[in-house]
């Protein structure tokens, strides 16, 4: 949120990949609201001055809502727009699929770069990819799709799907079919989970953090809060 915590990310992200130009880096926003943009104004302008510096190509933002997208749409700051739609509207924070719709071809209208996330909602529609991939392809505008992949197979189906091919079968899905839970041996009850969890997927049942499967985006934020360790995927 601080300039130099994203210097430091910029910095490192850089190094790692051997580059000496990014072509997109985001304002991490996923679960915050429109007060995003004062509240990590100093990350922001870090952004900004690594663009005119050659050092970034594209200032993006990322967000599971719609009110930060409708903003960032009128930015002149903003360069790209990563936000979440699924043909189900899951995980949408602070309006409606429709609303994210709109919102979306703001984005496209005022000429920003556009491509979506969670379009499987967390490998929830994954039973029905073409179904949901194209429902995502028929936005207007949108330059991309990110589509999570982690085996070979996925790979190369989504290369062959994407290529206009479109094979018959669907690969086995083993990490989409993998869910987050919580272990209530380990759990101590202090409930950060549910309150970190932008889809309101996770509630307190027995004093102890439950995860709702049919909310779950598999986006793993609460695993990073739980100073237990007891959010495990399996």
């Amino acid at each position: 949120a601080t300039y130099e915590g994203m210097q430091k990310a910029i910095n490192q992200a850089l190094n790692e990949l051997d580059l000496e130009e990014l072509d997109i880096f985001h304002l991490h926003a996923a679960r915050a609201g429109v007060d995003v943009f004062t509240e990590r104004r100093g990350a922001l302008e870090c952004l900004i001055d690594n663009k005119q510096r050659g050092r970034i190509r594209a200032v993006g933002i990322s967000t599971h809502s719609v009110q930060v997208t409708k903003l960032a749409a009128t930015m002149d700051e903003i360069d790209v727009v990563f936000p979440l739609i699924n043909r189900v509207g899951l995980g949408i924070l602070e309006g409606t699929k429709a609303e994210m719709e709109q919102a979306i071809a703001q984005c496209v209208t005022h000429g920003k770069g556009v491509y979506l996330m969670k379009v499987l909602a967390g490998g929830s529609l994954v039973g029905d990819f073409s179904v949901a991939v194209d429902y995502a392809r028929s936005l207007a505008g949108i330059a991309s799709i990110a589509i999570g992949m982690v085996t070979t197979a996925e790979v190369e189906y989504n290369l062959a799907y994407f290529g206009g091919r479109k094979p018959a079968a669907l690969p086995s899905l083993a990490a989409m079919e993998k869910r987050f839970s919580v272990v209530p041996g380990l759990c101590a009850g202090c409930l950060e989970c549910v309150e970190v969890c932008p889809n309101h997927a996770i509630v307190a049942r027995e004093g102890k953090g439950f995860i709702q499967q049919e909310k779950c985006l598999t986006c793993g934020y609460c695993v990073g809060e739980c100073p237990q360790f007891a959010i495990r995927l399996s």
